[in-house]
């Protein structure tokens, strides 16, 4: 690492923020490097030079954000690429690059076929991020699974999104729209569209624990272990993170059903879903691993004061 590299990464690991703009710009020119590396045909050492930012940024910097995306984008392995796009919409939903990681993971979960998850984000993308300027690949894409499902007035709806935003230039985007138009021909795109509205509400409430960070782990037989600890406990294990406490609320009112008790934590967005206080980080993973074997994704962190 040349020195301007190294004295940038020890600025970031003392706290130095918000970045001025000659230290963003030195930070935007890591992560180009780091892909031009990748491009190179050397990944190995493009995504260390990411991974030397992530170790050095302390958590909660938007620099965080920023490197899980380029880390994700660049990555040799879906699994890894996923759970850091997972990451960013979770502790960084109001980051920038919130929306390009929201997209992008739904792209993944359709590559593997998991259409339950990718539906669950393209929905939220539609609801979070409407004035985006990738709303139209991702109206296309929430169009596709609603006429997979036969649900032909909210498909046409979500393709009608994407014909009217789609960039003029874009030809690839708009040929892939029009091979959709000729089946929406006659469609009342008003009718169910309301009630689809209550759908979607449920779905989240079914699914938000599936759209959190994942991490590996191993399964644990262990029912008993979903009984949170002592409230003085260091750590916890995070679920989700939420733009409203009310979706918080849903999350924890549906795990609440399955004998597991959580919490919402923060008085401004993101709303964070926590469950339990653990003393040592081991703890915290044992019941990491009790949520991944009942289904539910997390990761273990530092708990907020009590």
């Amino acid at each position: 690492m040349s020195l301007h590299r190294a004295l940038l990464v020890a600025a970031l690991a003392a706290g130095i923020a918000p970045l001025d703009s000659h230290a963003q710009t030195a930070v935007d020119s890591v992560f180009r490097r780091a892909e031009q590396l990748v491009r190179d045909g050397n990944g190995a050492r493009g995504r260390e030079l990411v991974d030397s930012v992530l170790t050095a940024t302390p958590e909660g910097s938007p620099v965080v954000a920023e490197a899980l995306y380029w880390r994700a984008a660049l990555s040799a392995s879906t699994e890894e690429a996923e759970r850091d796009f997972r990451r960013i919409i979770i502790d960084y939903p109001i980051h920038p690059r919130a929306e390009n990681a929201m997209l992008r993971l739904a792209q993944l979960e359709l590559a593997r076929g998991d259409r339950e998850r990718a539906l669950a984000h393209l929905q939220r993308f539609d609801r979070e991020h409407s004035t985006s300027p990738q709303r139209a690949w991702a109206s296309l894409l929430l169009g596709r699974l609603y006429l997979e499902q036969q649900e032909l007035p909210r498909g046409c709806a979500a393709i009608g999104t994407a014909r009217a935003t789609a960039p003029a230039e874009a030809a690839e985007l708009r040929n892939q729209i029009e091979y959709y138009v000729p089946r929406c021909a006659g469609v009342d795109t008003t009718a169910r569209v309301a009630e689809g509205g209550k759908r979607d509400a449920d779905s989240v409430k079914r699914t938000a624990e599936k759209t959190s960070t994942t991490r590996a782990s191993r399964p644990s037989t262990s029912a008993s272990r979903t009984t949170p600890s002592a409230p003085a406990g260091r750590y916890t294990v995070q679920l989700a993170a939420f733009n409203t406490r009310g979706e918080a609320q849903s999350l924890v009112d549906a795990l609440r059903d399955r004998k597991i008790e959580a919490r919402v934590v923060g008085s401004a967005k993101p709303y964070r879903v926590r469950v339990g206080r653990f003393a040592t980080r081991a703890e915290a993973n044992e019941m990491l691993r009790t949520l991944t074997a009942k289904k539910m994704n997390g990761y273990v962190t530092e708990a907020e004061k009590p």
